[in-house]
């Protein structure tokens, strides 16, 4: 999904985007409960994977577990994977494939 060397950027910079997602979307005049529900759901399972990863004791290690922490992530169906390409590349990281 992220070019080599950048995987815990990349992590970190989708948990960024989806904390504006729910920003944007909590505005009182248009509250938007499908899509927090839906960037919630993103990170219900995979805040622990997140800390995982960006805790690893050598850099090599922190990019190991963000990328297999991305691909899982991206494994749970089509429309999971498109919305993290595309958040992804808002937040300036340029996708390719997640086994490369």
């Amino acid at each position: 999904m992220i070019r080599r060397g950048t995987a815990l950027p990349a992590l970190g910079s989708l948990l960024d985007r989806s904390l504006v997602q729910i920003a944007e979307a909590s505005d009182a005049r248009t509250y938007d409960r499908r899509t927090i529900n839906e960037v919630a759901d993103v990170w219900d399972n995979n805040t622990f994977p997140l800390f995982h990863a960006a805790t690893a004791r050598t850099s090599i290690g922190r990019e190991r577990r963000a990328r297999a922490a991305l691909i899982w992530m991206a494994d749970f169906g089509p429309e999971r994977r498109s919305r993290m390409v595309e958040q992804a590349a808002a937040a300036g990281h340029r996708p390719a494939d997640p086994a490369s």
